[in-house]
């Protein structure tokens, strides 16, 4: 039996806010948004510069997740830093087209890995193999919130850098 799982948390209005997050790669997708193939991110998509959400549309799994998320409200001077224990090596960003909300979801798998192009490499994409009864686990944590001006500082020191 293969499982997979993540955490899948809404955040509040996407208008002016910044996810950042180092990352190798991207799931590139299809029309229905099913995985067709790995690739570096895309220029003006990459996550670990940064990705300005506002009217940006995201279904991604990024690949190589090194921790933590960040999540950056700079109109209201506020920082969120997220953190994911293993098997939650992926992270999904999603926004959906007309909602005012977006999520920034640390899951185990790529979307659909029973049916992508990873079928012959299951291990790559983070399924994991388990016996009846075996039990999987993993945490997500927010590792620090920073509100008005300890954000604004944070963000002007290094406002190009994670910080952890």
């Amino acid at each position: 039996m293969l499982a997979g799982f993540g955490l899948h948390p809404c955040f509040p209005p996407r208008h002016g806010r910044i996810c950042r997050s180092r990352c190798h790669g991207d799931v590139g997708t299809d029309t229905k948004v099913l995985p067709t193939r790995h690739v570096p991110p895309p220029a003006g998509a990459n996550p670990t510069a940064g990705l300005d959400i506002t009217e940006a549309a995201f279904d991604t799994v990024f690949t190589g997740w090194k921790r933590p998320a960040q999540i950056i409200w700079p109109d209201e001077g506020r920082l969120l830093d997220v953190e994911a224990e293993p098997p939650l090596n992926f992270q999904v960003l999603y926004t959906p087209p007309g909602e005012p909300f977006f999520c920034a979801e640390p899951v185990s798998n790529i979307t659909d890995t029973f049916n992508g192009p990873a079928r012959a490499t299951v291990a790559a994409w983070c399924l994991r193999p388990g016996e009846p009864g075996r039990r999987l686990s993993a945490s997500c944590r927010p590792l620090r919130f920073l509100a008005a001006e300890e954000a604004l500082h944070t963000r002007a020191q290094s406002p190009n850098a994670l910080s952890i």
